[in-house]
């Protein structure tokens, strides 16, 4: 079993958004996903609520965390997502020390490359694989390449992919769904559908 955690310390970089969508396709893959949802808002686990399918989330918290991936791995999950909640040091710290990998979603604005640091500060303390996700990119804007360059000074790497500002992931968050069920055809879909393509390979997982 793998386990990938979604990690910023800075609210609205798109940790929720991100992690839903990704099970989606990880489930519409064929790989028995979970999501841990960390985040008191439980916004993870409100989305399953009103959903009732997979990929199932439940919620957690930094002391159950280790509990719940053997809970999962027992039962036979391919992959767990943690989603984390911002400003919350000692869960994001418990989720990155328990993860394969950690996606670090980062908008390409002065003023998230600014809060940045803390959550860089957070994976090297845990050791974790972490990858930076630019997230929230405008179409043929240069945000994305002076964004990335700046993450790469600081030593963190960026993915060689990027999510789009596009209105559809909200959409279809809001009514329950992933993007690659509520619009297979748009380019947000295949966004997420490269995303997945990129953790599987990753992480060396089949489905």
């Amino acid at each position: 079993m793998s386990v990938l955690s979604l990690i910023a310390q800075k609210g609205g970089a798109g940790k929720t958004t991100t992690c839903v969508h990704l099970a989606t396709a990880l489930t519409q893959r064929g790989l028995a996903c979970t999501i841990l949802d960390l985040d008191p808002q439980s916004s993870a686990l409100r989305w399953y609520d009103e959903r009732g399918a997979p990929p199932y989330a439940f919620a957690a918290t930094a002391n159950r965390l280790p509990q719940l991936l053997d809970t999962a791995r027992d039962s036979g999950m391919d992959i767990i997502l943690i989603d984390t909640a911002p400003h919350s040091e000692r869960a994001a710290l418990a989720a990155a020390r328990s993860s394969d990998l950690v996606l670090v979603p980062c908008r390409p604005s002065l003023v998230d490359l600014w809060a940045l640091q803390s959550t860089i500060d957070l994976c090297r303390i845990a050791g974790a694989d972490s990858r930076a996700l630019l997230n929230g990119v405008l179409p043929r804007s240069p945000a994305r390449d002076e964004a990335a360059a700046a993450i790469q000074a600081t030593g963190l790497t960026v993915l060689p992919l990027a999510l789009g500002q596009r209105v559809a992931f909200a959409h279809a968050y809001r009514d329950s769904q992933g993007i690659t069920e509520y619009a297979p055809q748009s380019k947000a879909a295949a966004e997420i559908r490269q995303l997945q393509t990129w953790v599987c390979d990753h992480l060396s997982l089949a489905g």
